[in-house]
């Protein structure tokens, strides 16, 4: 239950940065909760090519599956707001180089 309440906010939160920035929302929403989904996968496989290199194979199999989903879902959402944070700080910069050259077409023309 409690992953069904992670992924509806990773979602929305994905969902409001695309709409603020004027992006497609659902698609930009889908692609949030697809990060995480996609860090989870890849921890798991690093985590097990890992111990497999440290002669540890069964380390997965040994260790409580309460640790183990609590760690992969840290990961996830570690994955998902990295994702956040570039897609957020990449439109904050475009959004800033608009205003900017605006403002000195503004200064430009002031001059004349």
């Amino acid at each position: 239950m409690l992953g069904f309440f992670l992924i509806y906010f990773i979602g929305k939160h994905f969902y409001t940065l695309a709409e603020k920035n004027s992006k497609l929302k659902w698609i930009y929403a889908l692609l949030g909760v697809l990060s995480y989904y996609f860090a989870t996968f890849l921890f798991g496989i690093v985590f097990q090519v890992i111990m497999e290199l440290q002669s540890k194979p069964d380390y997965i199999e040994n260790m409580s599956t309460f640790y183990l989903g609590i760690i992969a879902m840290l990961i996830g959402i570690l994955g998902s707001f990295t994702i956040h944070f570039f897609l957020n700080k990449k439109w904050n910069s475009k959004k800033q180089a608009v205003e900017d050259e605006i403002n000195n077409i503004g200064r430009t023309s002031n001059l004349e």
